[in-house]
């Protein structure tokens, strides 16, 4: 198979420092702790996990939030004081602000309901001091064959969680960079730098032939929530041969991974860019057998270690060796799919995806200096469909 990533990326005219904010350790104070919130339609349970052993203690037996219909989306806010949660009630969407008690349980009624007029609105994506928020918007013309994008930045009141609707601080053209033959477009806000000095964000475009990735980053300005110009950072192309391509910015490199699709087992291909975009180094089943043979890929939130699913029920953690240009096994394995890590990198969380009722969370103690995992039974169990797994750092 020819290498793809020798020309995927696009290099940027400055360094990049990140990727999704949720891909970055944070440093916990001496008191803090460890909460994962399940949500089950409109009710959401909590959980305290030991990160000394990964064992979970439920809290309280969930929690009845207000909305009434459709997909909801929980973000925690940076200490884990407040919950934002977007959803629709009454065919209208809304923002509501609950606050959390001690162990992290959301607390009813809401602090604050705010109506997001015109709907269309993404959940609130939080900068790292937790006192400005942005929103993307997309609406489609009268046929569904254009989207015109914006974005939306909202202040925040880190006491009492509350927020206030700023105001318009970018704007796309019809569909963004997707050309017109695109099947639609999808426009996705990816997080901040770890100094929140920089917003990411990414476009989506199908075709009938394949697909395209765009990526972005654009200078805050933290005082005013403006947001500067857009600089290109990274970009993707395929065919009809590839299925499955994730682009990951990490702490410390760009990730990208593909997986063909037909008769190509160990075919797949991991590429590694720098931070600003050049190409450094692929790795196949040649250089290491999971880059070839996985399905699926996930970087922990220190960016120096991969989890390559590599069965449905097996996840093998390898090293990225930046000055050797080398992916590496730790020798270290968790079971199933990861589906989360905690905020400050010491817990992994995985879904066995063979067994669906209950559906079974798993919880390792990870260490993020070695990749070294340890498992000492801790799960959580959950009855009904989970809609969502957010792990959360209480502070």
């Amino acid at each position: 198979m020819q290498s793809r990533f020798t020309h995927i990326f696009v290099a940027a005219v400055c360094p990049l420092v990140f990727c999704a904010s949720s891909l970055f350790a944070q440093t916990p104070a001496g008191n803090s702790i460890e909460v994962v919130y399940n949500q089950y339609g409109s009710i959401v349970q909590t959980y305290n996990i030991d990160r000394l052993t990964g064992f979970p203690t439920q809290q309280g037996q969930g929690v009845t939030l207000d909305f009434t219909s459709g997909p909801a989306t929980i973000v925690p806010s940076q200490n884990d004081h407040f919950l934002y949660v977007t959803a629709f009630a009454n065919n209208q969407q809304y923002l509501w602000v609950y606050a959390t008690d001690s162990t992290g349980v959301p607390q009813v009624p809401a602090v604050q309901t705010l109506i997001l007029l015109g709907n269309g609105f993404s959940p609130l994506s939080i900068d790292p001091d937790g006192t400005v928020a942005y929103a993307t918007r997309i609406t489609q013309n009268t046929k569904n064959q254009q989207v015109f994008a914006s974005i939306r930045s909202f202040e925040i009141n880190p006491t009492t969680g509350k927020v206030k609707e700023g105001t318009k601080v970018a704007t796309y053209p019809a569909n963004g960079p997707c050309s017109s033959g695109a099947d639609y477009a999808s426009f996705i806000l990816v997080g901040f730098n770890p100094s929140g000095t920089k917003m990411y964000d990414s476009w989506y475009c199908p075709y009938f032939y394949g697909e395209q990735g765009f990526y972005y980053s654009r200078p805050v300005n933290q005082k005013t929530g403006a947001l500067g110009s857009e600089t290109q950072i990274a970009y993707f192309s395929n065919g009809e041969t590839t299925s499955t391509n994730l682009v990951n910015i990490t702490r410390s490199s760009i990730l990208y991974f593909g997986v063909p699709i037909q008769n190509s087992y160990g075919q797949s291909e991991l590429g590694v860019a720098s931070l600003s975009g050049t190409p450094l180094f692929n790795c196949t089943a040649t250089m290491l057998e999971a880059c070839g043979y996985a399905t699926w890929e996930t970087p922990d939130p220190s960016g120096r270690y991969v989890f390559f699913q590599v069965s449905p029920d097996n996840t093998l953690i390898a090293k990225i060796e930046l000055g050797q240009q080398k992916v590496v096994e730790t020798g270290n394995y968790v079971n199933g799919f990861v589906v989360g890590f905690s905020p400050d990198d010491v817990l992994v969380y995985t879904q066995d995806q063979q067994v669906l009722n209950p559906s079974t969370y798993s919880i390792y103690v990870f260490d993020p200096a070695t990749g070294g995992v340890t498992y000492t039974g801790g799960q959580i169990e959950a009855q009904t469909e989970v809609r969502q797994f957010v792990p959360a750092l209480r502070q």
